[in-house]
């Protein structure tokens, strides 16, 4: 008797999970729709490669808004904004002083204008949420992200600082808003996961 009832609680267990990852690959795959249809821009799609979206980190903003009991509509429309202002950070990225060619010129020109129009995006969708909190910590992140960058970029002394920045450019907007929400024990899974990148 006990064991039938051991095996029926583990497929029970087994049956939620797959409900959760099939649950978790719907808002996944809206997600990343919904960011392909908000970065369309003709001009932007004709003369620049396609930005890199990293599906790992939207699925744990997806798993951190989850565990908030956040609802998906709200999850979709939050991890949007959110992985469309990574996309303009990494974008701003890509910016270089190599060349002084014409052509090279206007590549430079429209990367930033690239990255500028995402983070336009990510502002006016921002707009419309409610979640001061959140909000604050974000930009927070960004601030915080940004000088991570440039202390990449002039002051590394050693390895173990340049991983420190690799790790905190990486993390920072998940971090805070594992903090925003609550949710402060994802930080450590976070910072593990993405440690090993």
């Amino acid at each position: 008797m006990r064991q039938d009832y051991f095996v029926k609680n583990i497929k029970k267990s087994e049956t939620r999970n797959d409900v959760y990852r099939l649950e978790m690959q719907i808002i996944t795959n809206n997600v990343v729709k919904m960011i392909e249809e908000k970065l369309f821009h003709p001009l932007l799609n004709e003369k620049m490669a396609k930005p890199i979206l990293d599906i790992e980190k939207l699925q744990f903003f997806i798993k951190i808004f989850t565990k908030a009991g956040i609802s998906n509509e709200k999850i979709e429309e939050l991890t949007t904004a959110i992985m469309i202002m990574q996309i303009a950070l990494d974008t701003h990225d890509m910016v270089t002083n190599a060349g002084n060619d014409e052509s090279t010129l206007f590549n430079r020109q429209l990367i930033i204008l690239a990255g500028d129009y995402y983070s336009g995006l990510y502002y006016q969708m921002l707009a419309n949420f409610e979640n001061k909190p959140l909000l604050d910590k974000l930009s927070e992140a960004i601030k915080e992200i940004n000088e991570w960058k440039i202390i990449a970029q002039y002051e590394i002394t050693s390895i173990e600082t340049l991983k420190l920045a690799k790790l905190k450019i990486d993390t920072l907007l998940l971090m805070k808003t594992c903090e925003a929400l609550g949710e402060v024990e994802l930080i450590q899974e976070i910072e593990l996961n993405f440690s090993s990148r």
